[in-house]
């Protein structure tokens, strides 16, 4: 509806509600106030300002979110994102070798080990941005200290301090990134000065982490690198454990007739075997995925 600048409101979802239903024939069915409000709470539909001459009128916009309870990246979601986004698209996708990446059609998996090299935002856009984000944290900290107060980060203020600083990632950075990762040939512009420029960073750096050891709220032992890496270990995405693969393999169905009954009985089994043979391919191919991401050749 909205491709074709028809204005979505509340009328219109009962209208099409109702329609919907006496299509499946639900007889016993009519869409009122209540269900509206129902569903558009449970699908994350809340209404906004469209603007433009001739879509300037309250309109209702899906915003949908999913997430983990450990704030992980997982298969589940990741596919769910991935087919969304694919539908009546030609085109590949190209991602490294995450656990939640499932092998799904559409996804071209870049070689093992090859991050630093193969993707441009682990070739110093993000070292920039954490360059920047963890400086701006520590003149926090320093800043709170010298009025007597105890730096305090909330959820608003590091989303404040991550676009802030996102701002400030030169756009000579990002190119530059992309050209070391083979995407463009031509040596862009502008590189020497974006060295300068993160060297001067983190200078200023270091010299506000001597400020606060002098004061004592920085560890003498940790170094800027070790406060940039402290959260390389962090997991982020799910791990296809040997639990895993043991649950897959443990959907085969096991053989609930003998013998005798097989054989009298061959037409009906058709079916059965058939969900078989397909468990049995869905645990290959989940073997299969594992073993690639671990680098296990074939």
């Amino acid at each position: 509806a909205r491709a074709q600048s028809i204005l979505v409101s509340g009328p219109i979802l009962t209208e099409k509600a109702n329609q919907f239903a006496a299509q499946l024939g639900v007889k016993s069915f009519e869409c009122m106030n209540g269900w509206l409000e129902h569903f558009k709470a449970r699908c994350g539909i809340s209404s906004h300002l469209i603007c433009g001459e001739a879509n300037s009128a309250p309109q209702l916009l899906i915003n949908k979110y999913m997430a983990n309870k450990k704030a992980w990246m997982v298969s589940t979601i990741f596919e769910e994102y991935i087919r969304f986004g694919l539908q009546k698209r030609k085109v590949v996708l190209i991602v490294d070798n995450c656990p939640a990446h499932p092998c799904i059609t559409g996804l071209q998996f870049l070689p093992l080990n090859t991050t630093a090299h193969t993707q441009p935002l682990d070739s110093g856009v993000i070292r920039n941005f954490k360059l920047r984000y963890r400086h701006d944290l520590a003149m926090h900290t320093l800043i709170a200290a010298d009025t007597g107060n105890i730096f305090k980060l909330d959820v608003l203020m590091s989303i404040t301090i991550m676009k802030k600083v996102w701002d400030l990632v030169e756009k000579e950075t990002i190119a530059n990134c992309f050209h070391h990762c083979g995407f463009t040939h031509e040596q862009p512009a502008g590189e020497d000065s974006v060295l300068e420029e993160e060297s001067e960073e983190s200078s200023h750096f270091n010299n506000t982490i001597d400020q606060l050891c002098i004061v004592s709220l920085w560890p003498t032992d940790i170094s800027q690198d070790d406060y940039m890496d402290m959260d390389a270990v962090v997991s982020v995405s799910e791990f296809t454990s040997d639990s895993d693969v043991v649950a897959a393999l443990s959907t085969i169905d096991k053989p609930d007739h003998d013998d005798e009954d097989d054989k009298n009985d061959n037409d009906t089994n058709i079916p059965h075997l058939l969900n078989k043979i397909a468990a049995v391919i869905a645990a290959v191919d989940m073997l299969q995925l594992l073993l690639a991401k671990q680098g296990i050749d074939d």
